[in-house]
């Protein structure tokens, strides 16, 4: 089970939204200059495309290896996050279809590069709003390249091609400065002139986010679940308040049958040792089934009952059924489980591998009378 997975009983707020096209924007034809990026009328053969029965609204599904790791595409540092960013935020340029090399305009219309090969100018589309509905324009995008070149210490191990393209950040970056001087120009200027700028901005992690959104994003709460060492807790900690230090942190360690996690720590150790790197609530999470979870809080309730305790238990223990996991634990098993937690002391309650949405409405309803 991956660490970083976010409990079911945590909503973490989307700190990026992407800018959506206002109305289909045709590509420029063969003869389009791609030093310019100036897109032209569609082609008769493209008005004669099937596009007519293309089906709007409904649900598509796309399978891919893993989950993401993050919605900022600044942050991009895997191939799934990728995946999913790129069908739902865009750049000022991109690719075309098929090619390696080939730009074609994306929210930027054209642009045009000065003869000291040192400027660029971006001349951008109208009529495009963010998905959070703000207005797409040359600010927009000024705040996200200033964003980027200023990013903080603590997330530039996350952003390999910005500090590559930039050639490092701040002061020394090869970024001279960056202008809006209205709201559909945009104006980079580099210190000293780089073949690959305007490729790179075809990459995810040039795409353009809502400066509100990114304004008003961040995380309710950080979850830190699944540890079996106290070493691993306190480094994620002070990851996360090299970052924030006001955001509440909860964290839960996995615990064996035995009422020790893989490391040795008991439930009374882990509880002491979680607070006092703060905390704001503890307990355990995932193992082998329900009553493993409920002697931990016993014991943990019994050191502090004024903690806030988590309980998360796996459904059951997995049994391999043709190959797959298979999980045991009824939805009814888990609302029973939900009742005793609760008697032990645990305040946050939910269910962690091999739990589906029927477990988590039974642990629900279960609890509604508390």
């Amino acid at each position: 089970m991956l660490r970083s997975r976010i409990g079911a009983l945590v909503a973490v707020s989307a700190i990026a939204f992407a800018a959506c096209q206002g109305a289909s924007t045709p590509s420029p034809s063969t003869g389009a200059s791609p030093s310019t990026g100036a897109s032209s009328a569609p082609s008769a053969s493209a008005e004669a495309s099937p596009s007519a029965g293309i089906k709007e609204g409904g649900t598509l599904v796309v399978a891919i290896p893993g989950d993401i790791k993050r919605t900022d595409p600044a942050l991009i540092d895997d191939s799934n996050t990728s995946y999913v960013m790129m069908n739902v935020m865009e750049g000022l340029l991109r690719l075309k279809a098929g090619t390696t090399g080939e730009l074609e305009p994306s929210l930027a219309e054209s642009w045009t590069l000065s003869d000291d090969g040192l400027t660029y100018t971006f001349k951008l589309r109208t009529g495009v709003k963010f998905h959070d509905g703000t207005d797409f324009n040359a600010e927009a995008v000024k705040y996200n390249y200033d964003r980027w070149n200023a990013l903080p210490t603590e997330l530039q191990d996350y952003s390999y091609y910005l500090g590559a393209v930039f050639g490092g950040y701040g002061d020394e970056s090869n970024i001279a400065s960056t202008e809006a001087p209205d709201a559909t120009t945009v104006i980079i200027t580099l210190k000293s002139p780089s073949s690959n700028f305007l490729l790179s901005q075809t990459l995810q992690t040039f795409a353009i986010s809502s400066p509100a959104a990114l304004k008003a994003g961040g995380a309710d709460v950080l979850w830190i679940e699944t540890m079996s060492a106290l070493e691993e807790v306190q480094a994620a900690v002070e990851g996360v308040r090299r970052v924030s230090q006001t955001v509440p942190i909860v964290t839960a360690m996995t615990f064996d049958t035995r009422g020790r996690t893989m490391m040795g720590v008991t439930p009374e150790k882990a509880l002491t040792a979680l607070l006092s790197y703060g905390a704001a609530a503890v307990g355990g999470n995932c193992g082998n089934g329900p009553e493993e979870i409920i002697g931990v809080i016993e014991k943990m309730h019994a050191v502090s009952p004024e903690t806030i305790l988590v309980a998360k238990a796996n459904a059951g223990i997995p049994e391999l059924v043709g190959g797959k996991p298979v999980y045991r634990a009824t939805p009814e098993a888990m609302a029973e489980y939900a009742l005793k937690v609760y008697a032990a002391g645990a305040r946050i309650i939910g269910a962690c591998c091999g739990s589906t949405s029927a477990h988590i409405q039974a642990i629900a309803q279960a609890l509604q009378v508390k």
